[in-house]
């Protein structure tokens, strides 16, 4: 698979006209997205995607759970607390060797985590998701099915008041069978106004591990002891 270094834009299709016009600064790769920066020949700002003076950021994904969540994110009225801020779709864009498809997004630009207090809510909220897939692993519970109970209880719990991100972040997961992807660097980032932003937080799943039976555990502290895993598991059916 030659993904990215094969990656060419659709020659009419609107990708393009913003590569004809903007010139890649930087870039940044995950497994099934290329984040590209771009910076404007000409110094005068378009309209129709951004405000003048801000910078110009374009993710392009292949991955169904991410598409997904981008494409929510853009329909709501409101931007999702916690969740990447879209302002623009570019629907399908470019497409690899391989004949795979991208679709493209014009995002608000984010940063990694600057100051100890936001480095100390990365690691918490990695803990607490840690924590609970763990937990929930010991029922049986694996694959997208626990990490959408882990989504679940995360947002029930409120935790760095990011309820509205996993609500949404659940219901994809749920959708497509995705797994919560808070581990990689550069999946937790912030705004430029210091607010916790959850940049990437799905992922494909190539398979489901069978089940395990349940058994209780031993010396495991419950993360979560006012939840009871049996009326969040009834949600899965």
């Amino acid at each position: 698979m030659n993904l990215h270094q094969t990656l060419r834009a659709y020659p009419t299709g609107p990708l393009q006209k913003l590569l004809d016009e903007q010139v890649p600064t930087a870039y940044q790769d995950g497994a099934f997205s290329r984040v590209l920066f771009l910076e404007d020949k000409s110094q005068a700002a378009d309209a129709l995607f951004r405000p003048r003076g801000e910078p110009q950021v374009i993710k392009m994904t292949c991955c169904m759970p991410s598409i997904s969540l981008l494409t929510a994110c853009m329909e709501k009225r409101e931007p999702v607390r916690g969740l990447p801020q879209v302002t623009y779709l570019l629907g399908e864009c470019a497409k690899d060797a391989d004949e795979i498809t991208y679709t493209g997004f014009v995002l608000k630009k984010l940063r990694p985590p600057r100051t100890r207090t936001e480095l100390l809510q990365v690691n918490y909220l990695r803990i607490m998701a840690t924590g609970l897939e763990n937990y929930f692993s010991t029922l049986g519970y694996r694959g997208w099915k626990g990490s959408y109970l882990v989504a679940r209880v995360l947002a029930r719990r409120n935790v760095l008041s990011l309820r509205p991100a996993f609500t949404e972040i659940s219901k994809v997961i749920k959708e497509e069978h995705a797994v919560l992807d808070l581990h990689q660097d550069g999946n937790i980032l912030f705004s430029e106004d210091g607010n916790i932003c959850l940049s990437d937080p799905v992922a494909l799943t190539c398979s489901e591990l069978p089940p395990a039976v349940p058994h209780p555990s031993k010396g495991f502290r419950n993360p979560m002891p006012q939840e009871s895993p049996l009326r969040l598991s009834l949600s899965l059916a």
